[in-house]
């Protein structure tokens, strides 16, 4: 899919609610950003470490618009 529309992986992001989709972004060479409102506890998903994790909808909007700057470690 970035092949195709040629988006460079470093503009790339992806976003799950599991370990194996932040595992996945790696493989691809991606960033990723976690949510923990989903399928795997908060916990899990750290220890998969994802580039961010958030915490509420309200989070991954100013991730995405302001930049890995806005994350909550």
């Amino acid at each position: 899919l970035m092949r195709r529309h040629r988006v460079a992986p470093e503009q790339t992001v992806a976003i799950g609610d599991e370990e194996r989709d932040v595992t996945a972004a790696r493989e691809a060479g991606i960033a990723s950003i976690a949510v923990s409102w989903g399928l795997s506890r908060r916990e899990a998903l750290e220890a998969a470490h994802p580039t961010a994790i958030v915490d509420a909808p309200a989070e991954l909007e100013r991730l995405i618009l302001d930049g890995p700057a806005a994350a909550t470690p």
